[in-house]
């Protein structure tokens, strides 16, 4: 029987298997941070947010930058003999965690040739043995790190529900050179501004499984989905099951969606484990995913094709569901749908989700 610590709900068969079919993968989450155009050299602080560990387990994190730089340079012949070479200036950027690991770098120059007459007694980088090159702009610099290492991750994975902010830092300098000939004087002055990317690969806590699209078990009259939605009601589309916000019993924002026709009624049930490997087993006119130990969450009825746990006023999906830190649990939708249709069922149900609930 579908058991329950409340005391209604509906009967059926469970079956427990400890493997599961989930399509599971990970996620990315991005934030990019730009420091204005300022005189090089800088060294600057940028606030980063870190990656709420309410919604995954960080992987991996992934640096970009961008650097828009420009260069005036002037060089002058200081010798008896001419000087023939090249002006070459440039930018060099680096970017840290808060350990001063180094994350990503790179650098970019231009060069323009010169030739210098002997040294003319003036040293005002003009006259036939000196030359200013006005600001020009450098090829643009876009350099990229990763790193999965968990020393890094630890600085850059938050708290649930209030992760905060990271140290991470950017420098950019400039950087000159004249190559040639004789005896010279040369200088620099570079300015530039810097765009920072950091992104976050994880795995998520929420994955999906038991579609009804004949990946698994096979809907009950051939009424399988092209989606990842459960089998199809008598109004030609599966009801697809998501969820948004965070699983974490100490920061739970976590809500559940799931389209089904207008204002039918629709149950939310939770599970301790994943009916057929994941796969499911026939049930009215869908197939039943969230087995194991099973408590009703709420039944209400949709709005607008759309019923959403929790609303305003409802208890938390953790407290609903007496979930504790570090455990999985199986969600899913049962919702009316009394055409005749598929079987003598009056029911169906939505595709089913697997939630590993962090602290």
């Amino acid at each position: 029987m579908f058991q329950s610590s409340q005391p209604k709900l509906w009967c059926l068969l469970t079956l427990v298997v400890a493997s599961m079919a989930s399509r599971s993968r990970a996620d990315q989450v991005c934030h990019t941070v730009a420091v204005p155009t300022t005189a090089t050299t800088f060294d600057v602080e940028i606030a980063i947010p870190r990656f709420d560990t309410a919604f995954g387990t960080l992987q991996a994190v992934t640096v970009t930058f961008e650097v828009e730089a420009s260069a005036a340079s002037q060089v002058e012949s200081v010798g008896g003999t001419p000087s023939v070479g090249s002006l070459i200036p440039g930018v060099s950027a680096v970017v840290k965690a808060s350990d001063s690991t180094p994350l990503a770098s790179g650098s970019t120059t231009s060069s323009s040739a010169q030739s210098l007459a002997a040294y003319d007694g003036t040293l005002d980088y003009a006259g036939i043995s000196g030359v200013t090159v006005p600001s020009t702009t450098l090829p643009d610099l876009v350099g990229s790190g990763s790193t999965t290492d968990s020393g890094t991750l630890g600085l850059y994975a938050g708290s649930p529900g209030n992760p905060g902010l990271s140290g991470t830092r950017v420098r950019v300098e400039g950087i000159g050179t004249y190559s040639g000939t004789g005896s010279t004087v040369a200088s620099f002055s570079t300015q530039a501004s810097v765009s920072v990317t950091v992104c976050y690969t994880y795995l998520p806590r929420v994955t999906s499984l038991c579609f009804g699209d004949g990946s698994g078990t096979a809907c009950p009259c051939g009424n399988e989905s092209t989606g990842e939605t459960g089998c199809l009601n008598s109004f030609g589309f599966g009801s697809l099951l998501s969820a948004t916000g965070g699983a974490a019993v100490s920061a739970d924002t976590l809500t559940l969606s799931a389209t089904v026709p207008g204002t039918n009624t629709t149950l939310f049930f939770q599970g301790t484990s994943a009916v057929g490997g994941g796969s499911g087993e026939v049930f009215g006119d869908g197939l039943h995913c969230a087995g194991g130990t099973t408590i009703e969450l709420i039944s209400l009825s949709a709005v607008g094709g759309v019923a959403q746990f929790p609303r305003t006023g409802d208890p938390l999906v953790s407290e609903a569901g007496y979930v504790s830190a570090g455990v999985t649990r199986y969600y899913q939708a049962w919702y009316r749908n009394s055409a005749s249709f598929c079987t003598e069922s009056t029911w169906n149900l939505s595709n089913a989700l697997q939630v590993a609930w962090g602290s």
